[in-house]
């Protein structure tokens, strides 16, 4: 009866997602595919050997059970209540608000930090208090807690002209993105963008990537992997 009940919220959730594009354009672009492109990100750049993991803000998303193949623990942290329908042995989830001092002690030699960042400090959804700076809050106390000295952040975040769009995304450009990287030296980098009013992402190169008009349903997305600069 459980699961009947739960096909029938999941088929009906779908239903909706595909209503909302009802009426809408068929040139015109939207996020459709956006966790695609990152996930696969985060897949192709763990390490074999990924270590203590911690990933922050994955809600409902499968990142760290792809981190759990490989690593020796994984930690789901969250700022709110987390169900998955899968488990792992070595994967655990803590509730807590990072801005609050309550990350997981570490050191950590990966960290997955997937389309996460972009909400830190914006109120008004997923539970966020206000803090506009607290994106860069955020990204410090995580190098903090990098192993040394070949810890590794896989990030991923809205690039494009700088914006924010609350309550949902700041979008990285060529004024913040410089900020949020601030302290990280950038291993490899990535940038993937719909472009020439085609609905589909494809790789494109910084520049084109940063000059992307973003709202609050629209962005171009950049992905990282990132090691702490110490001292």
């Amino acid at each position: 009866m459980v699961s009947l009940l739960r096909r029938t919220i999941r088929r009906a959730g779908n239903l909706l997602v595909g209503a909302s594009a009802w009426g809408l354009p068929k040139d015109q672009m939207d996020l459709a595919g956006d966790r695609d492109i990152e996930w696969a990100w985060v897949a192709a750049k763990l390490p074999l050997r990924a270590g203590n993991v911690l990933d922050l803000g994955p809600a409902t998303s499968s990142t760290p059970l792809m981190a759990a193949y490989n690593a020796t623990s994984v930690i789901g942290f969250d700022l709110n209540p987390v169900e998955v329908p899968f488990a792992a042995p070595n994967l655990t989830y803590v509730r807590g608000d990072i801005l609050n001092g309550q990350l997981p002690a570490g050191p950590f030699d990966t960290i997955i930090n997937c389309s996460t960042t972009e909400h830190i400090g914006l109120s008004g959804r997923y539970g966020n208090r206000e803090d506009p700076d607290g994106d860069l809050t955020a990204m410090r106390l995580l190098r903090e807690k990098l192993a040394r000295p070949d810890g590794r952040m896989l990030f991923t975040i809205p690039v494009g002209i700088d914006g924010v769009y609350r309550p949902y995304h700041r979008v990285y450009g060529s004024e913040r993105l410089p900020r949020i990287l601030s302290g990280y030296e950038v291993v490899e980098e990535a940038y993937y963008a719909k472009t020439d009013g085609v609905n589909v992402w494809r790789p494109v190169s910084r520049e084109r990537a940063l000059a992307v008009q973003g709202s609050d349903r629209f962005y171009a997305l950049g992905l990282f992997v990132l090691q702490a600069v110490h001292g």
